[in-house]
């Protein structure tokens, strides 16, 4: 039930992938289980309010169901294989809880923590994100994506997986590409990918859960996560009927490739020029 709390508990906390990372240290600062840090880690972005309240209003309701569904299936399972492994030492021992102060002290104290936060660990999981993210996308050429993810191509899934893997997206912006898939002749599939591994996990997530269990278990955990992603997407894309729009239909998926904008014209004059 530990695990189940923890999911529940995350969907209730209105962050992304980076923003749960300095709330996952305190909590495993305090004695949390890692296992039921892993749950509450991945429950957090993909299905807090923002997700839910989004997606009520841009989603229709079997897309939506598919969304908590995958959501729910990957938290417990993650969590769940994670506890039967070791629960390694924690680098620092738990601290007692400290007396809770109120009213403007309490304020204070907070504006404190946030700020010790934002210039320590904070800003090195966001440059890992970012640059990896910047590589990732670098990788694919433009509109790759469009030109890959239709429900009549077997791999769309795996595509839209190995795209999203090392990119960054917030939990508004996941919902708004999973709503433009799901409104074009796109595999649901990829959109479940996208969803998970775009906006639950990105460098930082990975580097995270890496320095706790080792590559082989978080190797593990990933292809579980794949697994569970990919299984729930080609069952999602048998049993739920296509729209008849076109792939051309929508730009939504051009951010996990690079820019495919054209210089101005002032710039390609002054090109032009020094030829």
């Amino acid at each position: 039930t530990g695990i189940a709390r923890a999911t529940a508990l995350g969907c209730l906390l209105p962050v992304c992938s980076i923003g749960v990372l300095p709330v996952l240290r305190e909590l495993r600062r305090s004695g949390v289980p890692t296992s039921r840090l892993l749950s509450f880690g991945l429950a957090a972005p993909l299905l807090n309010p923002i997700t839910v309240i989004y997606g009520l209003t841009t989603l229709e309701v079997p897309i939506f169901l598919l969304i908590v569904s995958v959501t729910m299936v990957a938290s417990f399972l993650v969590g769940w294989i994670s506890g039967t492994w070791y629960e390694p030492p924690l680098r620092e021992a738990p601290e007692p809880a400290p007396h809770v102060a109120w009213g403007l002290r309490r304020m204070a104290n907070v504006v404190m923590a946030t700020s010790q936060s934002a210039v320590g660990p904070f800003w090195r999981d966001a440059a890992i994100a970012i640059l990896a993210y910047g590589i990732s996308a670098a990788c694919f050429p433009p509109r790759f994506l469009s030109e890959h993810l239709s429900y009549q191509n077997p791999e769309a899934p795996l595509v839209a997986a190995a795209a999203a893997l090392f990119a960054y997206v917030a939990p508004a912006v996941g919902v708004m590409q999973v709503s433009a898939i799901a409104a074009i002749q796109f595999s649901l599939g990829a959109a479940v990918a996208i969803h998970v591994f775009g906006v639950g996990v990105n460098a930082a997530v990975l580097g995270w859960v890496g320095r706790i269990y080792g590559f082989r278990r978080l190797l593990s955990l990933g292809l579980l996560a794949l697994a569970v992603t990919l299984g729930i997407g080609y069952a999602a894309d048998a049993a739920l009927p296509h729209p008849k729009g076109s792939e051309a239909d929508t730009y939504a998926l051009d951010l996990y490739t690079r820019d495919r904008t054209q210089p101005s014209g002032v710039i390609a004059a002054l090109d032009r020029t020094s030829l």
